[in-house]
C-alpha cells in the first residue's frame, strides 16, 4: 500500500508543477520526498539523517552563501559612479513587536545593475530622520 501512496503523492506533485502551483510547500512535504528518494534508489535511510532541522539548517546555509556570493560579486564589480535610491516608501516592521517602526529601503544602482544595500529603522518617518539614516548607513 505505501508504493501505492507514494505514486498518487508523485502524480499529485507533477498534477501541481503542471498547473503552475507551488510544489514544496512545506519542510514536511520535503522530509518525505527526500526518504522516498532514498529508499527508491536503494540506500538505507540510516545512512542519511533527514529531518526538519537538518533540511533548515542546509537552507540556511544555502541562503547565507548566495547572500555572500551576491555581496561579493557586488562590491567587486562596483562602478566608480554609483545611484544611490530611497523613495519615502516606508515599509511596515516585520514581527508585531516592531510594527509601529518603519523601515526605508536603500538600493543602489549602476550599468543597469540593482543591488538592495538595506533596509534602514527608522525613529520616525520625518525627511531628517530618514537622510540621517540613509547618510549613516552610506558611511558605515
Amino acid at each position: 500500500m505505501k508504493i501505492e501512496e507514494d505514486k498518487l503523492f508523485f502524480n499529485e506533485t507533477e498534477r501541481a508543477k503542471s498547473t503552475g502551483m507551488l510544489v514544496w510547500s512545506s519542510i514536511k512535504d520535503t522530509v518525505y520526498i527526500l526518504n522516498v528518494v532514498v529508499e527508491v534508489v536503494g540506500l538505507s535511510s540510516d545512512d542519511f539523517p533527514i529531518s526538519k532541522s537538518s533540511i533548515q539548517q542546509i537552507c540556511t546555509e544555502t541562503r547565507k552563501s548566495r547572500a555572500e556570493a551576491i555581496k561579493s560579486d557586488f562590491q567587486n564589480n562596483v562602478s566608480n559612479i554609483v545611484t544611490v535610491h530611497w523613495d519615502g516608501k516606508l515599509l511596515p516592521g516585520l514581527d508585531v513587536k516592531s510594527s509601529k517602526e518603519e523601515c526605508l529601503p536603500v538600493i543602489a544602482s549602476f550599468h543597469g545593475i540593482k543591488q538592495l544595500l538595506t533596509v534602514l529603522k527608522l525613529e520616525s518617518s520625518f525627511g531628517k530622520h530618514q537622510a540621517k539614516a540613509i547618510s549613516t548607513a552610506l558611511f558605515d
